[in-house]
């Protein structure tokens, strides 16, 4: 009988570690000791928006925890670089009107059920914006049943300049000169 007890437990720990993806860290650019002191100066530039974008917190918690997942940075739908939670994402954009969303680099089962959500900017020239991708467990905090009937979500909302001053900076990976100038 113990032999049978132990052998459940055994299988339990091997399911459940099986179950449990981790982080998949991003290959980041980044920028040398002048560019990061430039990039955090937060100076507008007449012709272009200055975008920062940094990992965010755990929404719906008590704690008001941050969360550690590597980021894919979407801009209109196209990947434009990746961070990890170490990092601030820098970029210019032009005037006009943009969607912004993240997605979680992870290979946990739960994790990877996260849908992306938009959200819509106008962007304008001189405008210094700094943005945060927050992790809203959705019904993930009741496993993977809870994950299928309410997703988890990644968002974002406008963040405090102090919240990306603090990090390493790095750029776009791939961003096209057309969105992104230099």
């Amino acid at each position: 009988m113990n032999s049978v007890k132990n052998l459940t437990i055994l299988c339990a720990i091997f399911f459940l570690l099986n179950l449990s993806g981790c982080n998949t860290p991003a290959l980041v650019n980044k920028v040398d000791e002048d560019t990061q002191k430039n990039a955090l100066n937060f100076q507008p530039n007449p012709q272009f928006a200055r975008v920062y974008f940094v990992t965010g917190k755990i929404m719906g918690t008590m704690f008001n925890n941050n969360h550690s997942y590597p980021a894919d940075i979407f801009v209109n739908t196209t990947q434009i670089g990746s961070i990890n939670k170490d990092n601030v994402l820098y970029f210019q954009l032009k005037p006009g009107n943009y969607d912004f969303s993240w997605a979680v680099r992870n290979t946990d089962l739960i994790v990877k059920q996260t849908v992306p959500q938009k959200t819509n900017f106008d962007i304008f020239a001189g405008q210094v914006l700094v943005l945060r991708g927050d992790y809203n467990q959705g019904g993930s905090v009741f496993g993977l049943l809870g994950a299928m009937i309410a997703p988890p979500t990644s968002v974002i909302t406008v963040a405090d300049r102090d919240e990306a001053s603090k990090k390493q900076v790095v750029t776009p990976q791939t961003c096209d000169p057309s969105l992104c100038p230099k």
